[in-house]
């Protein structure tokens, strides 16, 4: 499971953190299988506007099937309907 850290504004003169920005983009509990093998299981993401993301990992450990999801590549199920 992939989980990124909890967005957050912090205050950089106190070092205490403000409400939680809007992301723009969520991703939460992504799985995506090729039969019985799961290229993606549990992807949870959360990326505010502005930020850079970087997929770092093996080969062969999803980083491209996520990518592909979030771009609109591949079909994503979400309670048994295609989204």
């Amino acid at each position: 499971m992939v989980n990124a850290p909890a967005i957050g504004k912090i205050d950089q003169t106190s070092g205490t953190a403000n409400a939680p920005a809007v992301p723009a983009l969520q991703c939460a509990g992504v799985v995506k299988r090729f039969g019985e093998v799961a290229a993606v299981a549990g992807l949870n993401l959360a990326v505010e506007s502005g930020k850079i993301l970087a997929l770092l990992g093996p080969s062969g450990c999803g980083k491209t099937t996520a990518l592909r999801l979030i771009a609109g590549f591949e079909q994503l199920l979400f309670f048994v309907r295609i989204v």
